[in-house]
């Protein structure tokens, strides 16, 4: 009898046990994650509880912090990589069209500067107007007027090269006629400018380093606003096609069918060497890249294709391919130039470039010695082989560059720099040659190192532009003193085409491939 309450009590103290027990495997069970439960559990039914009650172990606040299972971050960044970014192509053409707008209020400005608003014969139809002083200063370029007088001569059925001193491709008169108006053309060149602008700054071309660097000179540059506001066809017949062939060529690298990239690049080289001759200087560094030849010296190059062993190093089928079509469409667009005006398309829109002599003050070295051999008894046609003749080593240096260097855009920067500095005739449009191809290739250059040279380059430059100032405006006898400063111009190019091959490093571009 005394052991009987003590009886009475263990069924309660068992009870109470098997309870807590029970619990705390419900609990344990709810906030293991899935990869650690076991077959049986995941089998069970959970067991219901209310979410309003916090004291209930399946609840969120009563779960330890470490123990709730986070969502796997790896879906997130598949996520976020394949949802687009459009941001940087809005930024790049937002900056396209605000460096069109400019070059157009740019053009509308000096229209309204230089036209007065009566026209020649008293009628309004009039599309050219005559200038309102023409002892006034011109911004337009001259070559500008001789655009719009062959494209005169388009409508009315004659020749463009009836236009004395238009020596350009009679395609281009025959494209600045499609449209009456007098700024059609500054208005197209300076589309092309901007399209030349979106080109380089594509993912083919700018890294992250130089963007803001190739945005800023490529549609802020004001030697190139400068020279398409004022008429100038160089975007249109020059810069665009190059430009683009460098960008087809860079991209046949990575394209699902590189022939046919490489193709469409030789189209565009034929384009850009008919329009204007001297592309024709990237030939030997294209064949090269494409040929996958290592780098080497010209004369061990001669010895091997001597004895044809070259064959063994190099890829034969892209450069032909290249080299075909850029022969097809050249001859092509030459017949048809051909066909519509005649023997002058041949000796005054290609070969006329070969043999210029130009007596008038330029940035060439040459000038002055040409302009005493013109006033001189020598005859014109030995001077147009002694000018031929300072192509010679030129071209000698153009394929040795090609042969060492195997960054493509940092070759086409060196012969176009190399050819402009050694040319018998340069003016300022040269300088837009290279200057478009070096935001390419600026991260790559350690200017911290250049900046006596770039120093002394601006110095010869301001001197040389004070001196044609005097001897063009002011009517002074300075002829001797801007040859001096053209020679100093030129050794200021030298140095500076030293220190940059000096100081240049080639980038690592990253690639896109993506990992498996």
């Amino acid at each position: 009898q005394k052991h009987l309450p003590r009886l009475s009590i263990m069924p309660k103290i068992v009870s109470r046990t098997r309870r807590r027990s029970k619990s705390r495997s419900r609990s344990n069970r709810i906030v293991l994650p899935s990869s650690e439960t076991k077959p049986s559990q995941r089998a069970s039914k959970p067991v219901p509880s209310s979410p309003s009650s916090p004291s209930s172990p399946s609840s969120p606040s009563s779960r330890r912090p470490d123990m709730v299972p986070k969502p796997s971050s790896s879906k997130q960044s598949k996520s976020q990589s394949k949802s687009p970014n459009p941001k940087p192509n809005l930024h790049i053409l937002a900056h396209a069209a605000l460096a069109f707008l400019l070059r157009l209020s740019i053009v509308l400005l000096v229209d309204m500067y230089e036209y007065s608003p009566d026209s020649t014969d008293g009628s309004s139809s009039n599309p050219n107007p005559k200038q309102h002083d023409p002892s006034a200063f011109k911004y337009t370029d001259i070559d500008y007027n001789v655009f719009l007088d062959a494209t005169d001569f388009v409508r009315q059925n004659k020749n463009p090269f009836d236009r004395h001193t238009y020596r350009y491709t009679p395609l281009l008169a025959y494209a600045l006629s499609l449209h009456p108006h007098r700024l059609f053309g500054k208005v197209l060149f300076s589309l092309f400018d901007v399209l030349t602008g979106l080109l380089l700054c594509s993912e083919t071309f700018a890294s992250k380093q130089n963007k803001f660097y190739t945005i800023l000179t490529c549609f802020y540059n004001p030697i190139t606003i400068n020279i398409c506001t004022r008429g100038s066809a160089e975007s249109l017949i020059v810069l665009f096609p190059v430009i683009l062939t460098l960008y087809l060529i860079t991209k046949s690298s990575t394209s699902s069918n590189p022939y046919l990239t490489i193709s469409l690049a030789g189209l565009t080289h034929g384009l850009s060497v008919h329009t204007k001759i001297y592309p024709i200087i990237y030939t030997p560094a294209y064949l090269l890249t494409l040929s996958e030849l290592p780098p080497t010296r010209l004369l061990p190059f001669l010895r091997s294709v001597g004895d044809f062993t070259i064959l063994e190093k190099i890829n034969v089928r892209k450069p032909l391919l290249f080299g075909a079509f850029s022969a097809l469409i050249f001859s092509a667009l030459t017949y048809i130039s051909y066909v519509l005006s005649g023997p002058p398309s041949i000796s005054q829109g290609l070969l006329y470039h070969f043999a210029r002599l130009d007596h008038r003050h330029n940035y060439s070295p040459f000038f002055y010695t040409i302009y005493l051999l013109l006033d001189s008894k020598i005859s014109s046609t030995f001077l147009s082989y002694i000018s031929r003749f300072f192509l010679l080593p030129t071209s000698l240096i153009i394929v040795e560059i090609s042969l060492i260097t195997k960054d493509l855009p940092f070759t086409l920067f060196l012969i176009t720099f190399i050819f402009v500095a050694f040319n018998k005739v340069i003016t300022g449009q040269y300088f837009v040659w290279y200057l478009t191809l070096l935001p390419l290739i600026s991260d790559s250059i350690k200017w911290s190192n250049l900046k006596p040279q770039l120093i002394l380059l601006t110095m010869t430059v301001l001197y040389w532009l004070w001196n044609a100032f005097r001897l063009e405006m002011k009517g002074r006898g300075a002829f001797l003193d801007v040859f001096l400063a053209s020679e100093g111009f030129f050794i200021a190019n030298c140095v500076l085409f030293r220190g940059i091959c000096k100081n240049y490093t080639k980038r690592k571009r990253k690639s896109k491939t993506k990992k498996r």
